[in-house]
């Protein structure tokens, strides 16, 4: 992409801008709240219930075939 690394950080740059109107403004702090809860919420999820967990190839592929040997 043309101007790379410049347009990722101009784009950072006007989402924290957007959040931040969504905060001052008193019609839409509601809303920023609320998605700010609900993504604390799929964060937790997330780790709660070991969807980060990595786990090595070849190690999943041994768990698959003791499953299916059973």
């Amino acid at each position: 992409m043309p101007f790379a690394p410049v347009t990722n950080y101009l784009t950072i740059a006007f989402l924290i801008m957007v959040l931040t109107g969504m905060w001052l403004n008193d019609d839409t702090r509601i809303s920023f709240i609320a998605g700010v809860i609900v993504l604390g919420i799929v964060v937790f999820s997330f780790y709660a219930f070991g969807l980060g967990k990595r786990t090595r190839v070849d190690t999943q592929i041994e768990d698959e075939d003791e499953v299916i040997n059973q």
